[in-house]
């Protein structure tokens, strides 16, 4: 029973472990995901200024319009607010970080290494198909683990329960030595007991009942945990399908389109054949790709680290 009971707390740790790995894996995508929106929108704002600085030459010179400067001025404005809240959903996501590494939570975060661009040939977490995916879970899941000792250690008690109902004989054997005397031993009694748990049968069979409802629980619990699980690794394994649908859409098509309309458009603008804000549109779309693909990236990476730990161990590479 001891042995039971120290399997089911050694899991509890390890499930806890697991918890643990799950949150701060996604917690380290979100801060990466949101460094590198800053990090596109803050290059968009010096392409900008400068726009805003040809606006006002133009308005100065008399060739150009007010509603012109306004558009970027508001542009500017917007870029502004974004990078504010950018940079707080930074400091957000750092500190919790800091905190499920046990670091202060004003520690500063170095810069981070995104993970290698995703190849399409390669499946989710290195798993063949979402079924093998699964399996591996449901042999290497702490939590599963866990549930498993629960239910052993559930048998064990209604081993202990059956035990305790049948009759347990024992021999007696007392020895008596009197230091008065010179022989070792002066006297001994001999005797044969046997204990009749028959007699109070309800308090027994209550026992067992008990053990037998621990074990029905445990094994309703793991059977629920692993439908769960099951469930959590489709749906994940969905969602990397989808992040690599949608990045592939803006890697090779939107942000190629956006990119040479926002660069035909700023030679027009030079021309005097496009004016600024026709011109800020086509950057703000061209940003907005941007960071857009850069968000299914960091999502595409996100989900992947949590389907590995979802699966309960780093699985096939």
């Amino acid at each position: 029973m001891a042995t039971a009971a120290a399997a089911v707390a050694l899991a509890g740790v390890r499930t806890r472990e697991f918890l643990l790995l799950g949150e701060t894996s996604d917690t380290f995508f979100q801060l990466l995901r949101a460094r590198e929106q800053l990090a596109l929108t803050q290059a968009s704002g010096d392409w900008l200024a400068q726009a805003t600085t040809f606006s006002r030459q133009r308005l100065a010179a008399g060739s150009g319009r007010l509603s012109e400067l306004i558009s970027a001025e508001a542009e500017q404005a917007q870029l502004d607010a974004r990078v504010v809240l950018l940079q707080r959903e930074i400091a957000d996501a750092a500190a919790r970080l800091n905190t499920l590494r046990d670091l202060p939570p004003q520690t500063p975060v170095p810069e981070l290494s995104p993970p290698p661009r995703p190849s399409n040939d390669v499946n989710p977490a290195g798993f063949a198909s979402l079924e093998a995916a699964q399996a591996h879970a449901f042999s290497h899941r702490p939590d599963l683990h866990e549930a498993q000792a629960r239910i052993i250690a559930a048998q064990r008690v209604r081993e202990l329960a059956d035990r305790a109902w049948r009759p347990d004989p024992e021999i007696i054997l007392k020895a008596r030595h009197l230091a008065t005397g010179g022989r070792l031993i002066e006297s001994y009694d001999t005797g044969f007991a046997v204990s009749l748990p028959w007699f109070n049968d309800k308090k027994y069979r209550s026992a067992q009942r008990e053990a037998d409802r621990r074990r029905e629980a445990a094994e309703l619990e793991a059977d629920t945990l692993r439908s769960k699980t099951a469930a959590e690794i489709r749906e994940m394994w969905q969602r990397i399908t989808t992040a690599r649908h949608q990045l592939e859409i803006y890697q090779q098509r939107l942000l190629p389109l956006a990119r040479q309309n926002a660069a035909n458009l700023k030679e027009d603008l030079a021309l005097g054949k496009a004016t600024i804000p026709e011109v800020i549109a086509a950057h703000r779309a061209w940003v907005e790709a941007q960071v857009t693909g850069a968000a299914h990236l960091a999502d595409f990476h996100r989900f992947h680290a949590l389907l590995h730990v979802l699966v309960g161990s780093p699985g096939p590479s």
